[in-house]
């Protein structure tokens, strides 16, 4: 996957999710799978590094609690707004290859008719969707999971009305906590078509995750999240959004303006000069026009003093006899 960029962008990305449904885990699993000390033995990998102390020391703490523990952080060490980069270490140099700014977005705010709401849609630029898989199936939070995907709704509402290259992850929390059966993900996209069919229709960018974070223990008896293909949704979104950014550009508009021209065209940018005849040819057009028009105009007046004339002209006095 290319997401290699000559320059450093930031993406927006909003977290859509019901509580508890595993946010906070999947942002320390993403650390911790691209933590540069997991790569010490292929420099060339992707790694993650934090842009404030605090989401970093919150980080740290969460795998300390459940290394210590062995058990889930409490909802307590949550994380809201979470600002890193990703990188590559290529040879000596540390390439940034973009920077990702994590907006923790409740569901109850998601309104479609929400002017906040509208407005930090449209300042972002993905959209990564938590759903628990287990109250997906189970149907034992019905509730919850129909108001998500409303929210969800109104996103890619908002997204197709404005014409906006949006990606979706949909992540499938807590896979790993189903039991064994090759069906599961079939059943999990079935639950799921009430969403993806609407996407489909309004043509939304979203892939499908399945996500299982569990806690594994070494033969030290110590514990910590087994993190494989944790980052695949972030580095999914990485790679579509610079696809995006690619396409936008207009460095190579008059390029493609000449593609589009018959062979024996060729497209030229407009000059100052071309634009000053362009002007000079207006000028002239509009004055042919106004004279046109004041042409008219006076044969109009003139006739109508020759009709005034002759309706309240003296009638001629007639000669007496002699």
């Amino acid at each position: 996957m290319n997401v290699l960029s000559e320059n450093s962008q930031l993406y927006s990305l909003l977290s859509i999710g019901q509580r508890g449904v595993g946010k906070t885990v999947f942002l320390v699993g993403t650390y911790a799978e691209l933590h540069p000390d997991n790569h010490k033995d292929n420099p060339q990998k992707l790694w993650c590094d934090c842009q404030d102390s605090d989401t970093q020391k919150t980080l740290e703490n969460v795998l300390s609690y459940v290394a210590r523990t062995g058990e889930y952080p409490p909802a307590t060490m949550k994380l809201t707004n979470f600002d890193f980069s990703l990188k590559r270490q290529s040879g000596e140099e540390t390439q940034t290859l973009c920077h990702f700014r994590w907006w923790d977005t409740p569901g109850e705010s998601c309104k479609f008719y929400n002017p906040g709401f509208r407005v930090l849609v449209l300042n972002s630029d993905g959209c990564c969707v938590f759903i628990d898989a287990l109250a997906l199936l189970s149907n034992t939070e019905a509730q919850s999971v129909e108001e998500l995907v409303e929210s969800v709704k109104a996103i890619a509402e908002l997204v197709a009305q404005n014409g906006l290259r949006h990606p979706f992850a949909l992540i499938l929390t807590k896979c790993d906590l189903l039991k064994p059966d090759p069906l599961n993900h079939q059943r999990l996209d079935e639950s799921l078509q009430p969403l993806t069919n609407f996407l489909d229709t309004l043509k939304v960018n979203y892939k499908t995750f399945y996500s299982g974070i569990p806690i594994v223990v070494s033969p030290e008896g110590s514990s910590a999240l087994k993190s494989e293909q944790a980052a695949a949704p972030v580095l999914w979104l990485a790679s579509e959004l610079e696809k995006v950014k690619k396409s936008s550009s207009t460095e190579d508009l008059p390029e493609l303006v000449a593609q589009q021209l018959p062979n024996d065209s060729q497209f030229e940018p407009t000059t100052i000069q071309s634009r000053s005849g362009i002007r000079k040819y207006s000028l002239v057009v509009a004055l042919i026009l106004a004279m046109t028009l004041l042409g008219g105009l006076s044969l109009f007046l003139i006739k109508e003093a020759v009709v005034n004339f002759e309706q309240y002209r003296d009638e001629p006095v007639p000669t007496p006899p002699d």
